[in-house]
């Protein structure tokens, strides 16, 4: 099994991309062949996130917007069953939760613990205060 590190240089640092919001660097990547194929937008690191993951677990709303214009799957789950909308209202994303949402990813998926990405990602991080506005009265 490839780690981070090999699987981020394989794919030209997509993953580190995503984290920092170099949005250039990660469109110019999705356009780029390995081994004749175009860098899938949906690849995995080792704890199954995919760059739209990264992008939301660190507030990178225009480089999210990116992979989502190029397919990327928006309900995507890592190995923890989390997925963007739990990190986004965990870490107080809320705009960002609430774009994606709009978007069509599916607040009612739950975790490995059983939460929702209101609830949050375990018992020791819970979700912020932020709700989105689609829960809003």
């Amino acid at each position: 099994k490839e780690g981070k590190s090999e699987l981020d240089k394989k794919y030209f640092g997509i993953f580190s991309r995503a984290r920092h919001g170099r949005y250039q660097d990660c469109e110019r990547i999705l356009l780029t062949e390995v081994d004749g194929k175009k860098v899938p937008v949906d690849v995995r690191d080792e704890n199954g996130n995919t760059p739209l993951i990264v992008a939301c677990q660190n507030n990178r709303k225009r480089v999210a917007k990116l992979f989502l214009r190029n397919k990327a799957d928006i309900n995507a789950i890592n190995v923890h069953g989390n997925t963007c909308l739990h990190y986004c209202f965990t870490y107080g994303y809320g705009e960002l939760g609430d774009y994606l949402i709009t978007k069509g990813a599916n607040d009612a998926l739950k975790n490995k613990n059983g939460l929702t990405c209101y609830d949050g990602l375990d018992q020791t991080r819970q979700a912020s205060a932020v709700q989105p506005r689609s829960k809003k009265r």
